[in-house]
């Protein structure tokens, strides 16, 4: 089954975990593993969920929960993670990293914005 690591950053605020949540249960994603933290007045979540719905799909489902907030600069540091994930599914884990980059970058590029991109 395909697998998404998603990432919601913005300022915090009442309800944004849970309206996360619900888009994603009503895509049928099913959540695996998750990490969130503040950071200075700013909210940071990623979730890594399972489930048949494209990028595209919940791109497009999470729209609605996008703010326009000013954003300075972008830090790219999220790949597809695990030794054994990569071993027994190279191929898969070398698109899933190509294209969350892509993405970022595309996205970067259109709104001007600077972007730091990180690997170990």
């Amino acid at each position: 089954m395909p697998e998404l690591a998603i990432t919601v950053l913005g300022h915090d605020r009442p309800g944004i975990i849970a309206h996360a949540a619900e888009i994603l249960a009503r895509l049928g994603l099913n959540l695996t593993d998750s990490t969130m933290t503040r950071l200075r007045g700013h909210f940071a979540m990623t979730l890594i969920c399972t489930g048949e719905p494209t990028v595209g799909e919940v791109q497009t489902a999470l729209e609605p929960i996008t703010v326009d907030e000013p954003v300075d600069v972008v830090y790219h540091l999220a790949a597809a993670v695990g030794v054994r994930l990569i071993v027994e599914q190279p191929v898969q884990t070398l698109v899933t990293n190509l294209r969350g980059t892509e993405i970022v970058l595309e996205h970067c590029h259109r709104f001007e914005k600077r972007v730091l991109v990180a690997s170990t």
